[in-house]
């Protein structure tokens, strides 16, 4: 969805609905939104300028005359920086931390990615996001938000991004013919901190008998 302005007291909402939501839609069930979240992927903030000339007024004109982007289906690059409501005093923005820029695997090897959030309420768990990860990767297992039990995801298709929510993530790799890599990306959903992970794949060897290893 983007929120877009059009002259004096006109506000246009662009939005772009869901296969799930158009399916309740063609029901007669509606979209019964409960929840929302904003966000100024759009924005950029080194465009204020303190020494306009022009005087305080005109410090933030650049960014308030940014055109805005159009709603955009693709959720692994749609709503990444997410505005969040913080305590008045409150000059630290949370961050992912402890999180590695890069896992490597070899093909049927697994890692486990337990994200950290540098300040605020952890108790949402993160989303993990693979674009077209259902190629790379067999299995995601996933540590609950609410407790310490595990459960597990079964990646089918060719070409599905793959999204969990959790405390932590095992990933379980695909064989792979050829090396592989992808960038996936870990949100805090309480803040919306987005930190980008590259996942490599080393692909598969053949040994002098004809064995994979």
């Amino acid at each position: 969805m983007a929120y877009i302005t059009q002259g004096d007291n006109v506000i246009v909402i662009d939005a772009i609905i869901t296969k799930k939501g158009r399916e309740n839609m063609a029901t007669g069930k509606g979209l019964n939104i409960v929840k929302f979240a904003l966000s100024d992927d759009e924005i950029d903030y080194g465009q204020w300028n303190p020494n306009n000339s022009q005087g305080s007024e005109y410090y933030g004109v650049k960014i308030e005359n940014m055109p805005l982007t159009e709603a955009n289906p693709d959720e692994t690059r749609n709503m990444r920086y997410k505005l969040v409501s913080q305590e008045k005093d409150n000059v630290v923005v949370s961050v992912i931390v402890d999180t590695p820029d890069q896992l490597d695997f070899k093909s049927n090897g697994e890692q486990i990615l337990e994200p950290n959030v540098s300040s605020g309420n952890t108790s949402f768990g993160y989303t993990l996001q693979i674009p077209n990860g259902s190629s790379l990767f067999n299995v995601v297992e996933i540590g609950s938000i609410n407790s310490r039990t595990a459960k597990t995801i079964s990646i089918t298709g060719k070409s599905t991004t793959i999204t969990a929510v959790g405390e932590k993530f095992k990933l379980i790799a695909k064989p792979q013919t050829v090396d592989k890599n992808i960038l996936a990306s870990i949100i805090d959903n309480a803040s919306g901190a987005t930190k980008d992970i590259r996942l490599t794949i080393t692909k598969l060897e053949v040994g002098p008998k004809g064995n994979l290893f």
